[in-house]
């Protein structure tokens, strides 16, 4: 709902003194109002409830740009980008995420193969 109302604000906004601009910010005082509806309907479960208000109020733009910049990926980096994504889902404790070419830059190639050899 929030990137159609976004979508919704963007034609109004660049047609502001055409008929397509008036209709289309009558259409935005409609998504208001339904926004307004679902987040204060009774029937929805207190999670619920908090899961819809931080869905209208998140940054619409995030996961759009996060799925554009996952798409230029090759597979091999998507691959690596999956695995952090699991990682987050089933991890209750921290976890790093270390670049081996750094790694190898600061104690040398020969000591990081010594290193890994362990895991």
């Amino acid at each position: 709902m929030p990137i159609a109302q976004y979508n919704i604000e963007e034609v109004a906004r660049t047609n502001s003194g055409l008929p397509i601009g008036k209709n289309f910010n009558e259409y935005l005082k409609k998504i208001k109002y339904i926004f307004t509806d679902v987040l204060s309907a009774t029937f929805f479960s207190p999670e619920s409830s908090t899961f819809i208000r931080n869905e209208i109020n998140s940054d619409i733009l995030s996961l759009p740009s996060f799925d554009t910049k996952y798409n230029e990926l090759n597979e091999e980096d998507r691959d690596k980008v999956e695995i952090v994504i699991d990682k987050c889902r089933e991890s209750k404790e921290n976890f790093f995420i270390l670049d081996e070419s750094l790694i190898i830059n600061r104690i040398g190639e020969d000591n990081f193969k010594k290193l890994v050899e362990g895991f």
